[in-house]
C-alpha cells in the first residue's frame, strides 16, 4: 500500500514537471537575467560587451528628472482607480435592484472585452481634433473643439478617461457578483428591524464586500501600474513626456535608446514599488 502511494506521488511529479519547465523558462529565467543586466552596462547595439558596473544604473536612476516626472505621471495615473471604483459600485448597486438583468449584463462588460490597444486606437480617432465625434458635438453646440491628446493639459485627463471607460466594468462584475452573494438572512432581518436600503447596504452589504473590495482594487492597482498598450496607442508618452508614466518610460530606455541595462533597473523600481503597494493591501486585507 506504501508502495502504490509512492508510486502515485511519483507520478503526480512527472505530470507537473512540464509546467514547471515552462514556469522556468518564461518567468524565473528572464526574471534572473534582466537582475544581471541590471548590475551591467548592456546596450542592444552591443549585446556581448556587458562590462559589470555595479549599482551605478539604479543610482543613476535618482539622479534622472525624467524618472521623477514618470513617477508623478504615474501617481495621476492612479487616479482612474478610485473613479473605476465608485462608477462600478454604483453600477452594480442600481444594477443589483432590477427586477429584470437579463443580457444587459453583457453590454458593461463589452469594454474590457475589447484588446487594449484596439480601445487606443478607437478612442484615439473620437479624439481627433478635426473628425472626431468629441469635437463635432462640441462644435455642433457652439462650443469650442478641445485638442484632447495634442495638449500636456489634457492629454493624460484623456488617458485616464478612457482608463475608466474599459476597466469600470471590471468592478462592476466583481462587485456585482459579491452583492448577489450576500446572505439573505442578515438582509431580511435588517429590513424587519425598518432599516432603509441605504443602511442595509452600508451596515449587511457593504462589510461582506469588504475583502472582495480590498483584492480587486489590489488587482487593479498592479495593472494600472504596469499599464503600457494603452498610452502606446494614445499618445506614446506625449506630447513631449505629459503622458510618460514609468512603465512607458521603461520601455523608451530600452528600445529607443537600447540601454538595456539601465532599463532593467526601472523595471526593478517599478517591481518593488508594486511589491510595497501589495505588502499594504495585503495587511489590510489580513486586518479585515
Amino acid at each position: 500500500m506504501e508502495r502504490h502511494r509512492k508510486k502515485r506521488s511519483w507520478y503526480g511529479y512527472v505530470f507537473l514537471l512540464p509546467a514547471i519547465l515552462v514556469l522556468l523558462a518564461l518567468t524565473i529565467f528572464p526574471l534572473i537575467y534582466s537582475l544581471n543586466i541590471s548590475f551591467r552596462n548592456v546596450t542592444l547595439l552591443k549585446l556581448n560587451q556587458q562590462p559589470f558596473v555595479g549599482l551605478a544604473n539604479f543610482l543613476e536612476i535618482f539622479k534622472d528628472p525624467r524618472f521623477y516626472n514618470a513617477i508623478l505621471k504615474t501617481l495621476i495615473f492612479c487616479i482612474a482607480l478610485p473613479f473605476e471604483f465608485f462608477i462600478g459600485l454604483g453600477i452594480a448597486v442600481l444594477y443589483d435592484r432590477l427586477p429584470r438583468q437579463g443580457a444587459l449584463r453583457m453590454l458593461f462588460l463589452i469594454p474590457m472585452i475589447i484588446a487594449p490597444i484596439v480601445v487606443a486606437l478607437m478612442w484615439r480617432f473620437m479624439f481627433n481634433p478635426n473628425q472626431g465625434i468629441f469635437n463635432y458635438f462640441l462644435q455642433t453646440m457652439g462650443w469650442k473643439a478641445i485638442p484632447w491628446l495634442s495638449e500636456s493639459g489634457t492629454a493624460l485627463a484623456s488617458v485616464i478617461m478612457v482608463e475608466v471607460w474599459q476597466w469600470t466594468p471590471f468592478f462592476f462584475l466583481v462587485l456585482y457578483t459579491g452583492l448577489r452573494n450576500v446572505p439573505l438572512e442578515p438582509i431580511e432581518a435588517a429590513m424587519v428591524d425598518g432599516a432603509s436600503r441605504y443602511k442595509v447596504f452600508r451596515f449587511v452589504k457593504f462589510p461582506f464586500l469588504k475583502t472582495l473590495i480590498l483584492v480587486t482594487i489590489l488587482i487593479r492597482l498592479m495593472d494600472i501600474l504596469k499599464n503600457f498598450d494603452l498610452l502606446f496607442g494614445l499618445t506614446q508618452g506625449g506630447p513631449g513626456i505629459s503622458t510618460e508614466v514609468l512603465n512607458f518610460y521603461t520601455y523608451i530606455v530600452g528600445f529607443k535608446w537600447f540601454k538595456l541595462g539601465y532599463s532593467s533597473s526601472l523595471s526593478y523600481v517599478l517591481l518593488v514599488i508594486i511589491i510595497i503597494i501589495s505588502n499594504i493591501f495585503i495587511k489590510i486585507f489580513q486586518r479585515e
